[in-house]
């Protein structure tokens, strides 16, 4: 299977980042996926594999959140913007099978743009939060954009990144320099108590 090398560059940064840094959200990485793991999730889906996305899984197959349940551990692996974490091949078709229960048919209720503000079924999950509702979801219409990262909620959703690449390259840099993520919205990495990170979000910037 393909891999990014752009992509993989940036995910080498953000693990020895985190893993200096902050080690109890490094700790929750789960080892690699198989090229074949991949391959069948996919066509279970009926979906196209995003290649880059195939070089994130082939790093790390999403997160596991140790002692869930416990206050002060909880969130431990949504080191991602928006309080979102990594996703693994079960949890991504778990979450593209709700979202298509939920949508139903999308003849019905895509707009005239041929796109539904809430979701399409070319987009495929990597990451997602429980608590603030935000997912981040590869496009993969051939008549939108390609490879773009949506940031999506409970009601509607937006292009956040051009493509995975240009979203783990932004966050390595923000990691690296401590800079916000986002040209006109602050976005800071913190890192917490027992080696966690977070993000430190403030109010948007108004823009040139």
């Amino acid at each position: 299977m393909i891999r990014t090398p752009a992509l993989v560059e940036s995910l080498h940064r953000i693990d020895v980042w985190l893993a200096e840094h902050a080690p109890a959200s490094y700790q929750t990485l789960n080892p690699p996926a198989t090229s074949e793991q991949i391959g069948d999730a996919f066509t279970r889906m009926g979906v196209p594999v995003p290649v880059d996305l195939a070089t994130l899984l082939l790093r790390h197959n999403g997160t596991t959140d140790p002692e869930i349940g416990q206050a002060n551990r909880k969130g431990i692996a949504h080191f991602l913007p928006m309080w979102t974490r990594l996703l693994s091949l079960e949890e991504i078709e778990d979450d593209y099978d709700g979202h298509m229960r939920v949508l139903g048919d999308p003849a019905e209720d895509e707009d005239e743009d041929g796109l539904d503000p809430w979701w399409h079924p070319s987009w495929v999950c990597f990451a997602s939060s429980a608590d603030s509702g935000v997912h981040w979801a590869v496009d993969q219409r051939a008549g939108g954009r390609p490879g773009a990262i949506r940031e999506c909620d409970r009601v509607e959703s937006s292009v956040g990144f051009s493509s995975l690449s240009e979203m783990m390259a932004a966050i390595a840099t923000s990691l690296e320099s401590g800079q916000s993520l986002y040209q006109h919205r602050s976005h800071l990495p913190q890192v917490v108590e027992d080696g966690v990170l977070t993000w430190d979000v403030g109010p948007a910037q108004p823009s040139d």
